[in-house]
């Protein structure tokens, strides 16, 4: 019998501490398993294990004179294309409207337009500075 306790016992321990070392609690998937493609901690942090894609409908881009911007994106992330505006303000409107104004970050590709001025509305993503032909990249996120 005492030589088949200290071996249980050395597995025992490797396995609690195995258990003790993961963080992950829940998973985002169709299973009670937390080994799921998407971890989510006891303090509810979210943990991706590669990259964050979105997919949705694109937003419609308008501007107030020169050449019609195009866009290729989400509400979530995308790009827009300046097509050689001269106008000072390109307003793209959200495929869906957030809940409150989303927190936006925006950054043009070109230095002689950066920092582009710009601010966000629950409906539309407003750059106020004038972008050219330039590119522009956007992420926006909301609580609602």
């Amino acid at each position: 019998m005492k030589k088949y306790l200290l071996p249980s016992a050395l597995i025992l321990v490797g396995f609690l501490g195995f258990a003790l070392a993961q963080n992950v609690t829940k998973s985002i998937q169709l299973s009670q398993s937390p080994n799921g493609p998407i971890g989510m901690d006891s303090s509810n942090n979210v943990y991706f294990p590669a990259h964050v894609l979105s997919v949705g409908p694109t937003p419609s881009v308008a501007t107030a004179g020169g050449t019609a911007a195009t866009i290729s994106g989400t509400d979530f992330q995308g790009t827009i294309t300046g097509g050689g505006i001269s106008s000072t303000t390109v307003i793209m409107t959200f495929a869906r409207a957030f809940v409150a104004a989303p927190n936006c970050v925006v950054t043009s590709h070109n230095p002689a337009t950066s920092p582009l001025a710009y601010n966000t509305v629950p409906t539309a993503l407003n750059i106020t500075t004038s972008m050219g032909a330039a590119l522009a990249s956007y992420v926006c996120s909301g609580a609602s």
